[in-house]
């Protein structure tokens, strides 16, 4: 990656840990994930001149769910298009939609769509960035935020 794409990603990444074992190169790892994702490949087809497969699975893993790169980078959108990082309005919108015959608790009837099956969830920002999903069954929600 060239220097002045690092140069912006880099501050975006947690600090390191002090206890244990040194930690890996990150601009190795962050190649690493980028050939994984660009290309499609297996993990287990990380180049041998990168860092191993299983410690760039690793911070992929860590960074997707503790939302290191996502609210960021939409922050960084926001900022770009001359609004406030955190926006004062949301749209939440759902969708029913149908499943299979046979289900479990997550399954159900809406009555005013006349479909068997699950809602799911969206909730959004006045530019389109997602800051919520989640699935429900017609019966109850449960949201996931900060996606």
């Amino acid at each position: 990656m060239p220097d002045a794409k690092w140069a912006i990603l880099e501050p975006l990444l947690p600090p390191a840990n002090r206890r244990g074992r040194p930690g890996a190169d990150l601009g190795q790892v962050f190649n690493a994930i980028r050939y994984v994702t660009r290309s499609l490949a297996q993990w287990r087809l990380v180049p041998r001149d990168l860092v191993p497969w299983g410690t760039a699975w690793f911070y992929f893993r860590r960074w997707r769910e503790d939302g290191t790169w996502h609210d960021a980078l939409r922050a960084d959108v926001r900022r770009a298009a001359g609004r406030n990082p955190q926006p004062s309005a949301a749209i939440l919108d759902s969708q029913t939609v149908k499943t299979v015959e046979r289900g479990g608790a997550e399954r159900a009837f809406d009555g005013a769509k006349l479909i068997k099956g699950r809602k799911r969830h969206l909730l959004v920002d006045t530019l389109g960035l997602v800051h919520g999903l989640g699935l429900s069954s017609l019966r109850r929600a449960r949201m996931t935020e900060g996606v």
